[in-house]
């Protein structure tokens, strides 16, 4: 944001830069800076002069320039991988409101999964001289070319920063995350308490910690249970709803159809029940599931669906209070925040909440 000066008719607003004011004003840049940024003695007379622009020409000056010359800033980023998923937006829900008890300024990045955008991001951050950032990373940071050049950017920065849902445990900084592993083992048992034989998986790729954690889950559950899982029933996807539908519609009008299946996030899920939709399979009687995330219109349609959850607001909550414990101090111990996950089973037309083991 520039700052900006009105000429006297209505909408008709200039940019007006530092220099200009300095200029109106008969003084230096420095002592301009000076007089707006509260960092050093100026005149009585020359405060009256700087003044007097500022009030006549409505100038504001620009954020960046404040953060830059104070080498400090009340403003946090945020970055995220899709912000109009609704775990993302829960998540911000939560952000926003430890945000607001501690009067400090939000500025928030939608990456869309998209590492040159990550990137892009940070460096709008460094230039802002924020003062901490929470973020969940578009790619694993260890493991990966590309993410390890995005874990030295943020490294560069060198300001308290907090990794939500995507960490792994060589990183140095403090995290909140899923227990992916677990939650998925749990939902393999039950899948094959309520009989399910024949299981599939869609699983959200190989290449993230997430979706390896969610996959080496369900497998090692089945196993548990003495269930193989058919390698021709794993369908790697990519967490987006166009997918899971690509591959669920072929899966339906294939000959050997599951009886159970996990969708491994909540944008699966909705391709998963399009696809059923569409061809006719009913949940609950055809096919059972277990999908990632709370889908609450379903229940408010009596769609059985089951899911693993966890408390997305609260997730929010906690990333931004670690990072608000971390500005204050930067040398406490790094915190690892494990959120635990829940199972709302469906049972004909009511939901069970069944806690975490």
């Amino acid at each position: 944001m520039r700052a900006g000066f009105y000429t006297g008719e209505l909408g008709n607003i200039q940019m007006l830069t530092i220099r200009e004011v300095a200029e109106l004003a008969g003084v230096s840049k420095a002592t301009v800076s000076r007089y707006i940024n509260k960092s050093g003695y100026v005149k009585e007379e020359t405060c009256r002069k700087i003044q007097e622009v500022i009030d006549k020409y409505h100038y504001v000056p620009a954020v960046g320039a404040v953060n830059l010359s104070k080498q400090e800033s009340n403003t946090v980023g945020v970055i995220v991988s899709e912000v109009n998923n609704r775990f993302y937006g829960d998540v911000l829900r939560g952000i926003a409101e430890v945000a607001d008890a501690n009067n400090l300024t939000l500025m928030l990045f939608d990456t869309k999964g998209d590492p040159k955008k990550e990137a892009r991001a940070l460096d709008i951050l460094q230039q802002y001289r924020v003062c901490g950032v929470a973020i969940s990373p578009s790619v694993d940071y260890v493991g990966n070319p590309t993410g390890l050049e995005l874990k030295t950017k943020l490294l560069h920065l060198d300001i308290p920063a907090v990794i939500m849902d995507r960490g792994q445990d060589q990183l140095p900084w403090d995290m909140v995350l899923f227990e992916d592993y677990q939650s998925t083992y749990f939902a393999a048992r039950i899948l094959c308490e309520s009989g399910c034989k024949n299981l599939a998986i869609i699983t959200g790729g190989t290449e993230g910690r997430v979706a390896r954690d969610r996959y080496w889950g369900f497998t090692d559950g089945l196993a548990e249970q003495g269930i193989p899982l058919k390698e021709e029933h794993v369908y790697q996807g990519d967490f987006t709803i166009e997918k899971a539908h690509e591959l669920f519609c072929d899966l339906f009008h294939g000959e050997d159809i599951p009886d159970g299946i996990l969708t491994c996030s909540n944008r699966a899920s909705i391709g998963f029940l399009q696809a059923a939709t569409e061809c006719g399979v009913e949940l609950g009687k055809d096919i059972q599931v277990i999908g990632f995330d709370r889908l609450e219109y379903l229940e408010y349609l009596g769609i059985p669906y089951s899911c693993l959850y966890k408390d997305r607001v609260q997730m929010g909550k906690t990333a931004m209070q670690l990072l608000v414990n971390r500005i204050a101090d930067r040398e406490e111990p790094r915190n690892i925040t494990v959120m635990p996950y829940q199972v709302q089973l469906c049972k004909g037309n009511k939901w069970d909440i069944i806690p975490a083991e």
